[in-house]
Formats: structure tokens, sequence, C-alpha cells
């Protein structure tokens, strides 16, 4: 073993995000790319390359999302929002994006042009990163230009939203 590249010309735009659909879901490893330029999440398939390489191919639309500059990608690991696509937005102010999955199908609700999406943290200035803590299920996210991170705790044990109001209550704390 050692290092192996393979690369995939894509004619989305430049990339944003990745991540893959993780197991126990439907379509299970499929990579999720998104699109920094322009509005789109796109799905790749993985296919046995040379070598026991996974390569990508058949590139389709998955997601049509509100904002651009798509970056950090992450699907709720667990709890009520369980399988829903977390999508970071880095220009529209720094937003976090909660795409609807259907849980049997694995697919955006609404289609790959009319996707069902809800603001679900706004205001973070130039948001970019995300990844969850599998230990304690604390959602991070960065911040590119304040060089820092923010905790998000009680990600997977939220209920709802209600995405009129600032501040998000987990069990009775804000």
């Amino acid at each position: 073993g050692g290092l192996v590249q393979h690369a995939l010309a894509l004619s989305i735009g430049t990339t944003g995000g990745m991540t893959f659909v993780p197991a126990g879901f439907p379509n299970a490893g499929t990579l999720l790319i998104s699109s920094f330029s322009g509005q789109e999440i796109y799905s790749a398939q993985m296919v046995a390359g040379p070598g026991g390489t996974l390569v990508p191919t058949n590139v389709t639309l998955y997601a049509t999302m509100p904002g651009t500059s798509l970056v950090g990608m992450r699907f709720i690991p667990s709890g009520p929002l369980a399988g829903k696509l977390l999508v970071a937005d880095y220009n529209v102010p720094g937003t976090l994006w909660m795409v609807d999955i259907d849980p049997s199908t694995g697919q955006a609700v609404g289609g790959p042009v009319a996707t069902a999406v809800t603001t679900f943290v706004s205001q973070i200035p130039l948001l970019d990163g995300l990844a969850f803590d599998p230990i304690t299920g604390d959602l991070f996210a960065s911040d590119w230009l304040g060089y820092s991170i923010t905790q998000f705790t009680g990600v997977t044990t939220l209920t709802s939203l209600v995405p009129s109001k600032n501040t998000l209550s987990i069990s009775g704390q804000s």
C-alpha cells in the first residue's frame, strides 16, 4: 500500500465541501459535493477502480440551495433530526442550512431543483467547516475570517426549529 491519487474532472464550477452519505442511510457511500461558485450539491456514486480504489462516477444534481459558496457539509448523526444534511454557506451571511432528506430514499425532499431547505443557524460570518464530535454529538463550525470555532451542544437532541427566533431552545435552555 501507498498513497494513490485519483482525480475526477467535474464541470460544476468551483467545488466546496464534500461528505459521504453515512452507513445506515439509503445510498450509503454516495459522495456529495457542493459547488462553491453555484447553488448546487451533486452526488457521485463510488465504483471499484484499479487496485481496490474507489472512483467517483455518475455525477448528478442532488439539491439546489438558497445561497452560493457552499462549503462544509455533514449529516446529523443521531437524535430526532438524524439524517438531515447540514450545509455551511460561506456568504449568506454565515448561514448553516438544513436539508430535509427522505429517510426511505436518501434523496433531498422536494427533489434536486425545489429542495426543502431550512435555516438552521445564521450570522456566523464566513462560516466554513463542520464536524460532529463522535463522542458528545456536539457540532463544531469554523469561521474563516474570525479564526474561531463555534461549538453547538444539543444538536442531536433538538426536536424542532423556529426560524424567526434568534436563539434555539433545547430542553428549556437557550
